[in-house]
């Protein structure tokens, strides 16, 4: 009696459960935009932070740009990785809006000796935002990423190119002058010797007087 009072409570709950989900009141995930990460937290410690309001199905934070923490790792800085950005989507949309509500402006706290004591919350609810927007945003910002990657390689070749052609016409130049150098040398040397075997000439020759008749 009990097995059958039992399957009827199931059957019950999952036709309660189809009813809501066919009226549109079935549970609805709500995403939140972290406007500004505070330095060095990673993503599972903002889950931990966030996650005693509301399950979190997913999770993204942007990472800083990588020529700027190459500079900042080479100036002797802080190597950790750093973000900019993120997007949180909470199981319901109620704790979604809650979280924004009650966070935003207000200081992390926690335990004084936390790292992210003094920081502060920067949230926003995004009202009809779905995961599927943040995708067809990082899709589209990876082939701007690479169209523009595309472009500086496509630049600097073109550099690159006319670089070494101006250094190809430079050695040839170079050649040239050396060939040049070369050859009046030579001429120099030949008009030397010629010089000098003409005077040696006119050394040996010798003037011979004629003091007697001859008959």
């Amino acid at each position: 009696m009990e097995g059958k009072e039992a399957d009827q409570d199931d059957m019950e709950s999952t036709l309660l459960a189809l009813r809501e989900q066919s009226n549109g009141k079935a549970k609805k995930p709500g995403v939140v935009y972290l406007a500004t990460v505070p330095p060095y937290m990673k993503p599972q410690k903002l889950r931990n932070l966030l996650e005693v309001h509301g399950k979190i199905l997913r999770l993204y934070l942007e990472p800083e740009d990588e020529t700027v923490w190459k500079k900042r790792k080479k100036a002797g800085g802080n190597s950790k990785r750093k973000y900019t950005e993120g997007w949180i989507q909470f199981e319901k949309k109620k704790d979604a809006k809650k979280v924004a509500l009650m966070l935003n402006g207000q200081q992390i706290g926690g335990k004084k000796r936390n790292f992210y004591y003094y920081d502060t919350w920067n949230l926003k609810y995004l009202s009809g935002f779905k995961w599927e927007h943040l995708t067809e945003k990082m899709l589209y910002e990876s082939k701007t990423r690479q169209a523009r990657l595309r472009a500086e390689i496509a630049k600097t070749k073109k550099t690159n190119d006319y670089f070494l052609e101006r250094v190809t016409q430079a050695k040839a130049l170079e050649e040239m002058e050396n060939r040049r150098n070369k050859k009046r040398k030579n001429q120099n040397l030949a008009s030397s010797e010629n010089e000098s075997t003409i005077d040696k000439d006119k050394r040996v020759r010798r003037q011979v007087y004629q003091h007697k008749p001859i008959i």
